[in-house]
Parts: C-alpha cells; structure tokens; sequence
C-alpha cells in the first residue's frame, strides 16, 4: 500500500492523534449551531487561555484540544466535551471556571 494511502486514511479521521494528548481532551463542537451561536471567539480565548493550538498539548501535559464536528448538543450551544464531561452555553468566563475542574 502506498504511503500516500495510509497518511489520507490516518489524517481523515479524528481520532488518530500525531502527537501525544494531555491528561484532558477537549473536545469543542465548531458546528453550524455552535458556530453561530460563538464557537469561534470561544476557540480563541481557550488557545489563548492554554497557550497552545488545535491538536497540541499544554507544556505541562494537562490540557489538548481538537475542533469536532458535532457533539449532538446543539441546545447548548456553543458547547464541549472535556474528557467526557459535557459543558455548554460556553462563554469565555465560563471556559475560565471549567477548566479549573480539572487539575
């Protein structure tokens, strides 16, 4: 099988991984819903809040994230999943608060 072949397979789906997570695996819904209703300044202040962008690990190994399509919350919206923990109606106060959960 060519090379080519494995790396679309494994960079089509999201649950293969090119570097190691952290502790915590968010997961943020960047769906229509979400999207409309603020998925994207959410996403920036929680890269600014980590300090590291979609797919990498904090320095301290807590904390990585990953866009997803959709988590089925569209009531909540925009919304997330850290770990399997669902956390909705997120604002970037409210990301502040969450995250203090997990230590």
């Amino acid at each position: 099988m060519p090379e080519s072949d494995v790396f679309g397979a494994a960079t089509f789906y999201s649950l293969y991984r090119w570097k190691s997570p952290g502790r915590h695996q968010i997961q943020i819904c960047h769906n229509l819903s979400c999207s409309l209703m603020g998925a994207e300044p959410v996403i920036k202040h929680l890269e600014q809040k980590l300090g590291v962008r979609e797919g990498e690990a904090t320095k301290d190994g807590r904390f990585s994230f990953i866009r997803m399509e959709c988590i089925g919350r569209c009531d909540g919206a925009p919304a997330m999943l850290v770990d399997d923990d669902y956390h909705g109606n997120l604002t970037p106060a409210r990301i502040d608060e969450i995250l203090k959960q997990y230590a």
